[in-house]
């Protein structure tokens, strides 16, 4: 690999008379950002601090999957370069009073390391599973999850994510399956168990045969759901054969076709609000998990924002409500990427994502459409990282990419040989934001929740024992 700048190398003053270069400027305009107080935001309600031991009317879970503290930290420092030093939504839930902060154990029935099936179900139905179950445990029993039970409790229901309808996730809030890849099945019980407001992709899930049977209003674009009335059917939003774009590719051609985050759990709740009854929803940033396991910073930050974006537009809403307990949490880290290089050139090497434009997967996309007619690859690499972040590879760089997509061995660990993980190697050397590895990893995970019945969750508390706390909110009974 090509030698890198000393991590505590200072970055230099340009010579009187010259210009300075356009990674000093934003380095600058990043340290002053650091320093700055932050800049006031727009008034919002004040709100409302619920009565001790009172009895919530809905809640709601926020779920940003494979969330490491890094991942926080990192996107919270780009929040505060892009808006004049202030912190990000969830950072500023912090203030609030009477919120509560935690600290979450995550691990499966099988292992330190869960995946998200085994880390949803935890919440769904309050106990432990092996990676992969969605709500069956490791003696065959099937537990009703979470929705189900809601259903039956006379409560609304609502699911919101970027993945698939029918990924682990959400999955693990409505099915019952024993292998979260039992994607047609999973969306069959989604429809068959009535979920109010379900948004999100995985419409190859959802056959026209299996729509016909029921009343449903379905959407397909951005526009669609804008204009979707509050009604008695189920709104079933399915945006996209697969997941959601990564939102540094969503905001740069798809707008149209698919909606943010934020605009989904805008509109959830606007349908929730209409049934005048209580409800359960789940909201999930789901690609903050894929582009960790990518070593995709950029695909990380970006989506990270989207989700915080929704942390606001939950807050926003709930502000002059004193009836709704909001938990805003992972399901397990991911990766656990990080900012390494000391000093100003950690400050100069963070400001370049600011000009991140794509994410891995439309580099590797436009890099195989080149290799297919006939271009050369390296070549095409440096090109399109060029595009996709305003960084320059080296030859070297490039073509230790090359390598990895030809599935050579370049990195000792085994894991980090994989083309994004290469990449991702690469990208550090001018970022400074590197990752561990492709893979979830077993830290515990930050819990931040206000609104009553957040004061009975613990500071330490395991994910199944959290999940027994949203369950006795959300269906009046233990779940055990």
């Amino acid at each position: 690999m090509p030698e890198t700048r000393a991590p505590l190398e200072p970055v230099a003053t340009p010579p009187a008379g010259r210009h300075p270069s356009r990674r000093s400027v934003l380095a600058a305009g990043f340290a002053a950002a650091i320093a700055a107080p932050a800049v006031a935001a727009p008034p919002r309600p004040v709100a409302r601090v619920p009565r001790a031991g009172a009895t919530p009317r809905n809640v709601i879970l926020m779920v940003t999957d494979g969330m490491s503290i890094g991942t926080l930290t990192l996107a919270d420092e780009l929040h505060r370069l892009m808006h004049q030093g202030e912190r990000s939504r969830w950072v500023k839930l912090w203030d609030k009073p009477g919120v509560r902060r935690a600290l979450q154990r995550t691990n499966s029935a099988d292992g330190l390391v869960t995946d998200s099936a085994a880390a949803a179900t935890a919440w769904s139905i309050a106990q432990k599973v092996n990676n992969g179950a969605i709500n069956i445990t490791p003696d065959n029993r099937q537990p009703e999850p979470i929705l189900v039970r809601a259903k039956a409790a006379g409560r609304a229901t609502a699911l919101v994510t970027t993945t698939r309808l029918t990924h682990a996730t959400p999955a693990a809030f409505i099915a019952n399956v024993p292998r979260r890849s039992l994607e047609d099945d999973i969306a069959r019980q989604l429809v068959e168990r009535s979920v109010d407001v379900a948004l999100g992709g995985g419409r190859r899930h959802f056959p026209e045969d299996l729509l016909s049977k029921h009343r449903l209003q379905t959407v397909r674009t951005t526009a669609e759901l804008e204009a979707a009335e509050p009604g008695d059917e189920p709104l079933l939003g399915l945006f996209r054969n697969g997941h959601l774009r990564y939102e540094l590719d969503r905001r740069s051609f798809f707008a149209e076709r698919e909606p943010d985050l934020a605009h989904m759990t805008r509109i959830a709740l606007r349908h929730l609000e209409a049934k005048d009854k209580p409800f359960v929803m789940q909201v999930e940033g789901g690609r903050v998990d894929h582009a960790c396991h990518g070593n995709d910073a950029g695909g990380m930050l970006y989506d990270q924002l989207a989700f915080d974006a929704a942390v606001g537009a939950v807050e926003d809403w709930a502000a002059e409500r004193d009836d709704t307990l909001v938990i805003v949490t992972t399901d397990h880290g991911n990766a656990n990427p990080g900012q390494t290089f000391y000093g100003p050139t950690g400050i100069e090497a963070f400001a370049k994502t600011l000009a991140f434009k794509h994410s891995f997967d439309w580099i590797f996309d436009q890099v195989n459409e080149d290799a297919e007619n006939g271009r050369d690859r390296p070549e095409a690499i440096h090109r399109h990282v060029r595009t996709a972040t305003g960084i320059e590879l080296d030859e070297t760089e490039a073509e230790t990419v090359d390598r990895a997509m030809n599935r050579e061995r370049v990195s000792p660990f085994r894991l980090m040989n994989a083309p994004w993980c290469v990449l991702g190697s690469v990208m550090a050397n001018h970022t400074g934001v590197a990752f561990l590895s492709p893979n979830h990893t077993s830290d515990l995970v930050e819990v931040t929740a206000f609104g009553p019945g957040a004061e009975a969750i613990p500071q330490y508390v395991e994910n199944d024992q959290l999940g027994a706390i949203v369950n006795r909110v959300a269906t009046g009974v233990s779940a055990r």
